[in-house]
């Protein structure tokens, strides 16, 4: 994939991803938190207590607070994958970027090398 890099400023900046992917981190508890919180309103309180039109929200609350305690892996696992996916990025911005520089050194030394011969050429015609 070329990403066009020509300079390192236009690379992406790994650093600032994770220092974003690890504020995120620090949320992740308070998943598993709220929904033991969800989950133990459920188990306490008594079917009656949550019944609507003789529907009862017990299992319901329950498995919310399940599903929201795995929200915490959930994230986790996907804030891990946008680091991988920012270093792998990085590092082929690199090679690209390193692949240019040389390219671009290379066509540099042909043209310093041609302007040189014409010189030479120039100076045995005199």
């Amino acid at each position: 994939m070329g990403y066009g890099i020509t300079d390192p400023s236009q690379m992406i900046d790994v650093a600032s991803i994770n220092t974003y992917c690890n504020c995120m981190r620090s949320f992740l508890p308070s998943f598993t938190n709220i929904g033991q919180l969800i989950e133990d309103a459920g188990n306490i309180c008594d079917e009656n207590a949550l019944r609507i039109d003789n529907l009862t929200m017990k299992p319901q609350l329950v498995e919310y607070g399940e599903s929201v305690k795995n929200l915490n892996t959930q994230f986790a696992s996907a804030l891990d994958q946008i680091c991988e996916d920012a270093a792998e990025i990085r590092a082929e911005q690199e090679r690209e970027y390193y692949a240019w520089l040389e390219e671009e050194q290379r066509i540099r030394q042909c043209q310093f090398e041609e302007e040189e011969e014409g010189e030479e050429y120039g100076n045995r015609s005199l």
